[in-house]
């Protein structure tokens, strides 16, 4: 395993897009609760992702059943 790893992510129908830099052994040591995504910001439920966002509750979005 790298000790770092650079994701670069392009939105779809876009040339647009974001990245991040990660510490791997932060990542492997996390301890997320269920229902929760490893963002900038510390752990977030998918709703709390969709509100910053002002995503609705799509198919596409994480809080989706």
């Amino acid at each position: 395993m790298p000790r770092a790893l650079d994701v670069l992510v392009t939105f779809a129908g876009s040339e647009d897009g974001t990245g991040g830099y990660f510490d791997m052994r932060r990542v492997l040591a996390a301890k997320l609760p269920d229902g929760q995504y490893w963002t900038d910001d510390g752990p977030m439920t998918g709703e709390a992702i969709d509100a910053q966002w002002k995503c609705g509750a799509s198919a596409h979005s994480p809080s989706a059943p």
